[in-house]
């Protein structure tokens, strides 16, 4: 931990304060990781990692690939658990890490590779939600930190940030767009198509580069309170 001094004047007398600040590198006293395989045949995943970061990429096998990155204070290490229940994997953070000092005792991150066509509901409270390359349906959520994805082929993506920006990007047309970063950009790029497209934002600009359908059944909502909003061409 470094200690940082700071010098106040207050009507003429020197007062110190001595305010702990934690450095990125050693917020945490230890860390450790697991990884292990899925077996069950699954047609979702569910991922709850409280505050953690989350990176969901597609593979080319049939079964879940599953990391887990821990790391934690001196006797805080979390508890994670993960199940099959009714073809849907779960896996989650089951402790709560709380804080000290100002800052989180635990934070579990996790890297989940998962096969073509699954669909995937991403949680965090304030962590990055990171995809790359999903088909299935996706469903993704950070309390404050950015949603990002690329190489979309998932014809339905819901996304919220209650902070960070969100930016996606897709190989194949999506069906259903739902996007709302309340107090970040969004940026999306859509293949050329036609889409009936509601953007929309509060303090900040838009942008509508699309070819826009009002008959079309492909559809683009997005929004943001203070914002930009982009829908662009990809490529």
């Amino acid at each position: 931990m470094k200690i940082r001094f700071r010098a106040f004047l207050v009507s003429g007398a020197l007062l110190l304060a001595v305010a702990p600040v934690l450095s990125a590198c050693d917020q945490y006293d230890d860390s450790d990781s697991r990884s292990f395989d899925v077996k069950d045949k699954v047609t979702g995943v569910t991922v709850d990692s409280a505050g953690g970061d989350i990176d969901v990429v597609a593979g080319d096998g049939d079964g879940v690939q599953v990391t887990e990155n821990l790391k934690y204070k001196s006797g805080k290490r979390p508890s994670t658990e993960h199940f099959v229940r009714d073809g849907n994997l779960h896996l989650k953070v089951a402790t709560s890490c709380g804080s000290s000092l100002g800052s989180a005792n635990c934070t579990v991150n996790y890297r989940v590779e998962v096969p073509r066509g699954v669909a995937v509901s991403l949680h965090s409270g304030g962590g990055t939600v990171n995809l790359d390359g999903v088909s299935g349906g996706v469903d993704a959520s950070s309390g404050g930190g950015e949603v990002k994805a690329e190489n979309l082929a998932a014809g339905h993506l819901t996304a919220s940030s209650g902070g960070g920006a969100i930016n996606a990007s897709w190989s194949k047309a999506p069906d259903d767009v739902d996007v709302n970063a309340k107090g970040g950009n969004v940026t999306l790029h859509v293949p050329d198509s036609g889409y009936q497209v509601s953007a929309s934002t509060t303090l900040g600009s838009k942008k509508v580069e699309v070819k826009t359908d009002s008959s079309s059944e492909r559809h683009i909502k997005a929004r943001t309170f203070a914002g930009d909003v982009k829908v662009l061409v990809a490529g």
